[in-house]
């Protein structure tokens, strides 16, 4: 805004003209970036954090379980196929 105010002296200038056409870009890439990185509810939040600790202690406890247990006893499935309950077909 103030840029703009500025620049009103110098409407002829291509330099001008350019650099707002520039600024117009910069304050849509703000715009865009606030759209990316908008509030979330405290709870929501709260609840993502809490899954985060909770699936980062069962990969700690999972990966104790293994070394201390006898090479080859526990054989570790992947997280996402842990995660399915039941295919249907």
């Amino acid at each position: 805004m103030r840029l703009e105010l500025a620049l009103e002296n110098f409407i002829g200038s291509v330099f001008a003209e350019s650099l707002l056409q520039h600024q117009q870009v910069l304050a849509t890439h703000f715009i865009c970036y606030d759209c990316r990185h908008r509030h979330l509810p405290k709870p929501i939040y709260k609840a993502g954090v809490l899954r985060r600790v909770m699936i980062e202690a069962e990969r700690r406890k999972d990966h104790r379980r293994k070394a201390h247990s006898a090479p080859g006893s526990i054989v570790t499935e992947p997280t996402r196929k842990r995660r399915i309950i039941k295919e249907v077909e």
